[in-house]
């Protein structure tokens, strides 16, 4: 009686196939990691390292200009939002006690940058009960801080001028309040 035996081969890999269309979808994907990188460090490097509050030209809402006096020897607390911006709401009341938990040392200031919403802001800002001052955006304001492309952006400003601290979109309220001791200790 024959036996047949069967053989087992192991089998092998099919060889790796690089299609020219995987050499184009890996050079997309770098890039745009390249755009991607370019485009976090330039929003990183216009940020302002220094800031010049007397120089803003604030004016109140009403248009009424405030007095720079106000913010020398003291760190600012510089938070463009808008009054429709829910993240923005919400950290109303956080900015309003730290207004009232340094009111010799720091001065807050909201800055609205849509003269369209500046009556919805005023509203607002009355029924938050808020007592830091609700500002117009200016065309000083644009020159030295760049345009604001996203809210919440605040800038934390110690009494010297130096910018602290700058943060786009919200945060919590355990930060705001370590960025605004970083900002009273410059």
């Amino acid at each position: 009686m024959q036996q047949d035996y069967l053989q087992y081969q192991q089998p092998t890999a099919a060889p790796i196939e690089r299609s020219a269309r995987s050499g184009t979808h890996l050079a997309a994907i770098f890039f745009l990691l390249a755009i991607s990188l370019l485009y976090i460090r330039s929003n990183v490097s216009r940020s302002p390292k220094q800031l010049n509050m007397a120089a803003l030209d604030v004016k109140t809402l009403s248009g009424r200009p405030l007095n720079p006096a106000a913010f020398q020897g003291k760190a600012v607390v510089l938070n463009f939002w808008a009054p429709w911006c829910g993240p923005c709401q919400a950290e109303t009341p956080w900015l309003q006690q730290l207004q009232a938990a340094h009111p010799n040392d720091l001065v807050v200031i909201g800055v609205d940058n849509d003269p369209e919403t500046y009556a919805d802001a005023a509203l607002f800002a009355a029924s938050a009960r808020v007592t830091y001052p609700i500002v117009q955006m200016s065309g000083a304001m644009v020159n030295a801080v760049g345009a604001i492309d996203s809210i919440p952006t605040t800038f934390y400003i110690a009494a010297s001028g130096k910018v602290v601290h700058t943060v786009i979109g919200a945060i919590s309220e355990a930060r705001m309040e370590s960025y605004v001791s970083d900002a009273l200790r410059r």
